[in-house]
């Protein structure tokens, strides 16, 4: 993560053409989508995306949502 207006869009961009790399976004704003059950670019909610659910199930093994509202805050 780098800090505003330092070219880090471009670079994900770019990096995010390869087929060995995704590029995920502001990952600092995973928690609050997550939370507040938005929607993937892949149009379908976090915990049904093909990419998303296997991480939120390791999440949830970890943590409650009430733990995960306290760490986002």
């Amino acid at each position: 993560m780098g800090a505003g207006r330092s070219g880090t869009t471009l670079i994900a961009t770019i990096l995010g053409e390869s087929k060995n790399i995704i590029a995920i976004g502001e990952m600092h704003q995973f928690l609050e989508h997550y939370l507040d059950n938005k929607k993937c670019s892949c149009d379908k909610y976090l915990n049904n995306c093909k990419f998303w659910s296997p991480i939120i199930f390791e999440i949830e093994k970890l943590y409650t949502k009430e733990e995960l509202l306290r760490i986002n805050n």
